[in-house]
């Protein structure tokens, strides 16, 4: 290629522009709408990034190149705020992200996710995302496709505070992701006009599993929206409101085992024919149950204490009659 066509391509080979910013083979250096990070990450293997803090920082704090896919990258321990875009921004496969404190985020790009990691449906990545603590932030709090996945243990609060249609944990274009464990709470309110989701499975996500997850202070805890063959167990969803789950475009789904209580009424729109719904408990303090299946239960569910997370259920409950709720 000549030097003339690689001006007009935009063609780059592999190196350091004259900023000290890496780029990967045809990528244009200054391509529209990117925003780089505080530490660009490219093509790493087998790499350590650990108890580091970034703040202050105009575009993303930890960003992988664009076009890049590491393998086995390890983000521990690090606390990331105040920053114009993401808190961090990745793909790759075998990652693990975890025990990260990441706030405060979008303050120039509000729709800035704090834990972007990357995947495409086809492609496993095989990433655990777990034990971080995400807060104060305009859109999503933890953003994740690919393949063979685990988010699970993750404090996620405040999330969605400028925004609309996203969630404190929102998966797409995925597969065999398990979300477990995790603690949702306190995202904009109903009354805000942002509808703000808790846990949201958004188009292609298939074979999932959702279980064992709190939601607190959330009117929309759950979207199931253009997905398939995915599963809602023993989880917990807790809010003085009106509550709103939601199945559209969506077939083949689990829904199990669940507790779900409002001070307002509970609404289940949209749960799709040939799908199950069974042992969940409904409870209205209005007794307003609308869209609920039989098999199913609008008693209370006898919870005892929802502090800090931590759930318990009255002896003889109608939770622990049914099996619902958390299994430990």
């Amino acid at each position: 290629m000549t030097e003339a066509r690689r001006a007009r391509s935009g063609y780059h080979a592999p190196g350091f522009d004259s900023f000290g910013h890496y780029y990967a083979p045809q990528e244009r250096w200054l391509r529209g709408g990117e925003v780089r990070g505080a530490l660009q990450v490219a093509y790493a293997h087998d790499s350590r990034i650990l108890d580091l803090t970034i703040e202050n920082a105009g575009g993303q704090g930890i960003k992988e190149a664009w076009k890049s896919e590491s393998v086995g990258l390890t983000i521990e321990g690090c606390h990331i705020r105040n920053t114009g875009a993401c808190g961090i921004k990745v793909n790759g496969i075998g990652m693990i992200i975890q025990n990260n404190h990441i706030h405060d985020i979008g303050v120039l790009y509000p729709s800035a996710i704090a834990l972007n990691c990357g995947g495409g449906k086809a492609k496993p990545n095989d990433s655990i995302i777990a034990h971080n603590e995400i807060h104060d932030v305009p859109y999503t709090g933890i953003a994740c496709g690919g393949m063979n996945s685990r988010i699970e243990s993750n404090l996620i609060y405040r999330a969605m505070q400028q925004l609309n249609d996203g969630a404190g944990i929102y998966i797409t274009f995925c597969a065999n992701i398990t979300v477990r464990g995790n603690f949702v709470h306190d995202l904009s309110p109903a009354s805000s006009g942002h509808k703000a989701w808790a846990y949201y499975l958004d188009e292609k996500a298939a074979n999932c599993l959702v279980e064992g997850n709190l939601s607190l202070n959330a009117a929309f805890p759950f979207l199931n929206h253009m997905a398939s063959a995915n599963t809602l167990r023993n989880n917990v969803f807790l809010h003085k409101g009106d509550m709103l789950l939601a199945f559209s475009e969506s077939a083949g789904d689990v829904m199990e085992a669940n507790i779900v209580q409002a001070s307002g009424s509970i609404s289940v729109k949209g749960f799709p024919d040939g799908s199950t719904m069974s042992h969940n408990v409904f409870y209205s303090q209005r007794g307003v149950v609308t869209g609920v299946t039989t098999g199913n239960s609008v008693k209370s569910p006898g919870i005892r204490s929802d502090d800090h997370g931590k759930i318990t259920f009255a002896q003889g409950s109608e939770a622990e009659r049914l099996g619902s709720g958390p299994s430990t």
